[in-house]
This record gives C-alpha cells, sequence and structure tokens, in this order.
C-alpha cells in the first residue's frame, strides 16, 4: 500500500517508548528530513525519567510530543491523523488509527531473546526485517503479515560514513592501544557476573563499557550500577554516560566487543570484528 501523492510533506510519526529507540530511529529522520518530510518524536512519559535526560533530546526539541503511555497515543495519532507511524515494539491499539495511517515496525533491536518475533503479534501494514534467515523464519510463523528486507537501518552511519564517531582519545584513553568493548544487556545480563577487578587483567587494553539504558534508569539493577563504579577506578575504563544513547562510536573504535543477550553481537558482527559471548548471566 502506497500513501496517497498530495502536495502535502510527508508527516512520520515515531512512536518511542523509550528513549534507547531514539539510534534506531536517526537514520530514518535523516532520510525524512532529504526528502523534505516533516516528523515527530513522540515519547511516553510513563517510561523515560526525563528530567534528567534534557541532552538526549536536544537536537529534536522542536519535533517532540510528549504522550503519557500507549492509550495516549494511539489517541494522537487518530487524531493527527500523519501519513506513517514507526514503532520500535509491538502497538496494541492499532485498530484505533485512521484507515488513511500507515504502520511499519523498525525493531528496536535484533538480538537473541524471543520478544524479536513477538513483536510481529500486532500486525502492521508492513514490518521491515534485517535478513533473510529472520525473514524465512518470521514468515513461518505470521504468513499473513507484509515483511519487507531491508537490513538494518541503525547501522546505516557506520557504513555510509556520516556518523559523528569520536577517536579514543575524547574517552580520555591511551592512544595506540587495542580497544575492548563491553556492552551487555539488562536483562538477562552478564554484567554483575563479572568480577570487581576484571579491569586490572588488561591493563594494556582500553576498555569502553556501554551499558544498556535500562541500567541507569531502573532501580532494580543498582547492584549493575554498583559494578560500573567500582569499574570506572581503573585508568584504562571508561563508562558510557546515560546520555549515550548509541553504542555506534563504541562500535566503530573498538577492535573487540564482549556482549552477551544483547542485539550488539549481531550489530558489531555486521563490522566483521570479532565477538566474546558471554553464556552466563544474572537471571531474574
Amino acid at each position: 500500500m502506497q500513501t496517497p501523492i498530495t502536495d502535502q510533506p510527508l508527516t512520520i510519526y515515531l512512536d518511542t517508548p523509550n528513549l534507547y529507540y531514539l539510534p534506531q530511529y536517526e537514520p530514518l529522520i535523516n532520510e525524512a528530513i532529504r526528502r523534505g518530510a516533516n516528523y515527530k518524536v513522540v515519547l511516553y512519559q510513563d517510561k523515560n525519567q526525563l528530567n534528567t535526560q534534557r541532552s538526549c533530546l536536544a537536537k529534536h526539541a522542536d519535533k517532540l510530543i510528549l504522550v503519557d503511555d500507549a492509550e495516549q497515543a494511539s489517541k494522537l495519532y487518530a487524531k493527527d491523523r500523519p501519513n506513517w507511524v514507526f514503532f520500535g515494539n509491538s502497538f496494541d491499539y492499532l485498530e484505533l488509527l485512521h484507515a488513511d495511517t500507515h504502520t511499519a515496525q523498525l525493531g528496536h533491536g535484533i538480538g537473541p531473546k524471543p520478544s524479536y518475533y513477538h513483536k510481529s503479534r500486532t500486525a502492521m501494514t508492513v514490518r521491515f526485517i534485517e535478513g533473510a534467515l529472520r525473514l524465512s523464519t518470521i514468515r513461518k510463523l505470521y504468513p499473513e503479515q507484509n515483511f519487507v528486507q531491508v537490513g538494518f537501518c541503525k547501522l546505516d552511519p557506520l557504513f555510509n560514513s556520516k556518523a559523528e564517531m569520536q577517536p579514543p582519545e575524547n574517552y580520555k584513553l591511551p592512544k595506540g592501544r587495542t580497544t575492548l568493548l563491553y556492552a551487555p544487556t539488562f536483562k538477562p545480563s552478564s554484567l554483575e557476573c563479572f568480577p570487581d577487578n576484571w579491569p586490572e587483567h588488561f591493563e594494556e587494553t582500553n576498555i569502553l563499557v556501554k551499558p544498556h539504558h535500562f541500567t541507569y534508569e531502573r532501580k532494580r539493577y543498582e547492584k549493575q550500577r554498583r559494578k560500573l563504579e567500582k569499574w570506572s577506578r581503573f585508568p584504562n575504563v571508561h563508562i558510557a554516560s546515560k546520555d549515550a544513547l548509541s553504542l555506534l562510536p563504541y562500535m566503530n573504535i573498538a577492535d573487540l566487543m564482549i556482549s552477551d543477550a544483547s542485539s550488539a553481537i549481531f550489530e558489531f558482527a555486521a563490522l566483521d570484528k570479532p565477538i566474546v559471548l558471554c553464556n552466563f548471566f544474572k537471571l531474574p
């Protein structure tokens, strides 16, 4: 289904339950701007600590719409009738949207968790899929839905060389060293299983630690934050801040990545760099 051609610019709304969806949407936003389309970032207030994260939203300040939750977001979409609404996950109120509004699912992650497939429990106009194997599998699970293989747009800035990538010295770590990136997810995570002193075994290596956004956000992950605080005392370690939403700058300069059940393993593998996969987790 195609949006009817009119004299009005295309209007795109980006459904954003969590701030960490934004890096997935950034290439889409850039392409929308290039094509003269209008976009809005619809951010849920019930899931984000906005008072401490304004810097993450500065570049989208004039495009931001705050809603309380998914139900209020659905009422907004029904009222405004944008040409397209993009979702990073399933959405339980699709039936409330106007028939002229098309919907697209652009999954916020491509990890090994079952949620990757469960996201399609609500049928949308189209869901964009990253690769042939995933496409074949998901078509068997949801044979009536429309899926299109397009790749993973979150990585476009790396391959198009358009991302703002900071060199290692911006992280205040020595130049000329091998750079190790540790990028765990929040649940189930390997983070709490790592020893307090593991960085000292890699004294000649720069270590970048990029936690999941929820590690900083959710009270239940206080023990994860305690680990980060201990590691930050080592001179060869840089801990990504809460405002560092995107993993891309870290992947760009890393020589090797350690991860677990995170979609980062697939993202880093696309760069043809080695990965150490942790198969030990702190279960909920």
